[in-house]
């Protein structure tokens, strides 16, 4: 890594997978353990975790951010806001979350550990049916700010089906790959079988990709990125 005023950057790196992979689980496993051992080198960020912010304007936005583009109810029917909406929303809160609670701790030697990044979205939109949207979407993700590496978790889409039950959401069933309303959802296997092949490209073409097989043990992901 780059050294800022002779100190070393940390490293930026994401757990990566479809919907229902674990990350969130696995993120606050890799929490516990790396506390339990005294590693103070290592911030996990939590999309759901509200972290203190210096500034109670900055605190409200990236919440704000968070709230109406994350923390939605399953029952929301999300496809009356465009995709160009969902694409300009999900890419404003990668950027000021990197900018409030990722770069301020990379910048001071402390490795970051997030619970997912832009990859998954990326290889949505990829999959559109507008052409479009689709170039938009590309040129947008690839100029936000990448992960140094990313440990991709391999799930078979009918086991991250299992485990999120009853919350699915229509987003991870290809609502917006529909033609018209009325068309049926894709459904959750198919569409995050797609998306699944997508993800090591959208993956590879910033990050370095590393995969992480079943069954996962946190204290040997500490171990790996201790070593990155």
């Amino acid at each position: 890594m780059d050294a800022i005023g002779g100190k070393k950057k940390g490293k930026f790196i994401s757990l990566e997978g479809i919907d229902g992979s674990g990350k969130s689980f696995l993120a606050n496993e890799i929490a516990r353990h790396g506390s339990n051992a005294g590693n103070v080198n290592l911030a996990v960020l939590l999309k759901d975790q509200y972290v203190a912010l210096g500034s109670t304007f900055a605190q409200k936005r990236l919440h704000g951010l968070y709230e109406s583009t994350w923390n939605y109810p399953e029952i929301e029917e999300v496809w009356r806001y465009s995709e160009k909406y969902w694409l300009y929303s999900i890419c404003a809160w990668y950027q000021l979350h990197y900018e409030l609670e990722v770069k301020p701790r990379i910048d001071e030697g402390v490795d970051v550990l997030v619970d997912g990044w832009f990859y998954k979205h990326a290889s949505r939109f990829s999959l559109g049916n507008n052409p479009v949207t689709k170039s938009l979407a590309s040129t947008l993700f690839q100029n936000l700010p990448a992960t140094d590496y990313t440990l991709f978790l391999e799930i078979e889409p009918e086991v991250a089906a299992a485990r999120i039950g009853d919350r699915i959401k229509s987003t991870e069933q290809g609502v917006f790959n529909r033609t018209s309303d009325s068309d049926e959802l894709e459904g959750f296997e198919a569409y995050q079988q797609r998306v699944s092949r997508r993800l090591p490209t959208q993956i590879s073409d910033r990050s370095t990709l590393l995969t992480i097989a079943r069954p996962v043990d946190p204290q040997a992901i500490i171990t790996t990125i201790s070593l990155l």
